[in-house]
């Protein structure tokens, strides 16, 4: 079988379930023909950044109440040596929303949730993310017996509105994620 990350080519589909479809067919093929570890997990992560046409994706965990132990898992569109460091206030005020909130979260750097004290939302958006981002998507991805993480997907290099059918996709990715996570704890 031929690899889909090195051989297929970002294609404008006129549909969303079109798009939605070849998708998940590409991550269902890298989840049967890679085995469980972080080089399989990186390459989904390849996957979500080219078919959202975004900067970066990190999947953080394991994912618990008030931020503590998160550690990146896996990453992609992150530069060499300049892995993030989920760390700080922000980053505990992103995971508790993630934890309190069902479904996909979406921020936007120019909006400023009441939640936030305006030092840590500048401190996530400037360093706390591993650089300067403007906004970001994330849903939990939690099976029934693995670990819960997080999955960020990261605009670095512009602002962007994240519309519906995207924040249904990524749920349901996450959906497929933790599904997987189960099966690897099985081997």
């Amino acid at each position: 079988m031929q690899d889909p990350i090195e051989t297929e080519k970002r294609v404008r589909f006129r549909r969303h379930s079109d798009r939605r479809v070849a998708l998940l067919l590409a991550l269902h093929e890298i989840l049967f023909d890679v085995s469980p570890g972080p080089a399989r997990d990186a390459r989904l992560l390849e996957a979500i950044v080219r078919d959202f046409e975004t900067d970066r994706a990190v999947l953080l965990g394991p994912l618990v109440a008030g931020g503590q132990g998160l550690a990146v898992r896996a990453s992609a569109g992150v530069p060499s040596g300049e892995e993030p460091v989920p760390k700080g206030e922000g980053v505990r005020l992103v995971t508790d929303l993630h934890l309190g909130a069902p479904g996909a979260v979406t921020l936007n750097r120019g909006k400023r949730p009441a939640l936030f004290p305006p030092e840590a939302w500048d401190a996530l958006w400037s360093r706390e993310l591993g650089c300067e981002s403007q906004a970001l998507m994330g849903v939990v991805v939690k099976g029934e017996r693995a670990p819960a993480t997080l999955l960020l997907v990261l605009q670095v290099t512009c602002s962007r509105e994240w519309g519906i059918r995207d924040r249904d996709l990524i749920e349901e990715i996450g959906v497929l994620l933790g599904r997987a996570a189960d099966r690897a704890l099985a081997v």
